[in-house]
C-alpha cells in the first residue's frame, strides 16, 4: 500500500521494479488471505485495515525523521505506544502478572529486542531510504519470520 499512496501523494507513478513488487506482494496476500470465490472474512479485512494504517505510519514517519532526530521519534513512538496498550489493557481486559521466570523472560525478550529495537531502528533506518523500501521489507516479514522458525527449530531439534 506504501507505494500505492507514495504514488497518489507524489503524483508519480513508481518505478517499473517497484510496480513489479507491489503485484507480487499483492498476489501473496490475496493467496494468504482470500478464502473459497475470492471472497474475504472479517478478519482479513482488520488486516487490511492495519495495513492501511502502517502504510499511512511509514509514510509520515518518513517525512518526520527528516526533520527531527530520528531515534528520539522512535523512542517517543515506542513511549506512546507503551502508554495506550498500558491504558487498553486496564480498560478493556484483566491484567495478570507472569507467575514464572519463563514468562517474564519471554515477556521481555519481546518488549526489548522485537518492540523498542525494532521500532526505534525503523525510524533511524527510515531517514536512509525511501518508504517505498521500508514498506517492501515489511511485506517480506513473514517470509523472514518462516525462515528463521525453520532454522531456529531444526537447530532445536538436532540439540535434543
Amino acid at each position: 500500500m506504501v507505494p500505492i499512496f507514495q504514488a497518489v501523494l507524489k503524483r508519480k507513478f513508481p518505478a517499473p521494479k517497484i510496480v513489479v513488487g507491489v503485484v507480487i506482494v499483492s498476489i501473496g496476500l490475496l493467496l494468504l488471505t482470500a478464502r473459497d470465490h475470492l471472497t474475504f472474512d472479517v478478519g482479513a479485512s482488520y488486516c487490511l485495515a492495519g495495513a492501511l494504517l502502517y502504510a499511512i505510519h511509514i509514510i509520515a514517519s518518513n517525512h518526520f525523521v527528516r526533520e527531527v532526530d530520528a531515534l528520539q521519534l522512535g523512542i517517543y513512538q515506542l513511549g506512546f505506544a507503551a502508554i495506550y496498550a498500558a491504558l487498553g489493557t486496564f480498560v478493556f481486559e484483566e491484567a495478570t502478572l507472569p507467575s514464572t521466570l519463563v514468562h517474564w523472560v519471554a515477556i521481555f525478550g519481546l518488549a526489548f529486542i522485537c518492540s523498542a529495537y525494532g521500532f526505534v531502528m525503523q525510524s533511524i533506518a527510515q531517514k536512509y531510504t525511501t518508504p517505498e523500501s521500508v514498506g517492501f521489507l515489511f511485506s517480506l516479514e513473514p517470509i523472514f519470520s518462516a525462515i528463521f522458525a525453520f532454522l531456529i527449530l531444526q537447530l532445536a531439534q538436532d540439540a535434543l
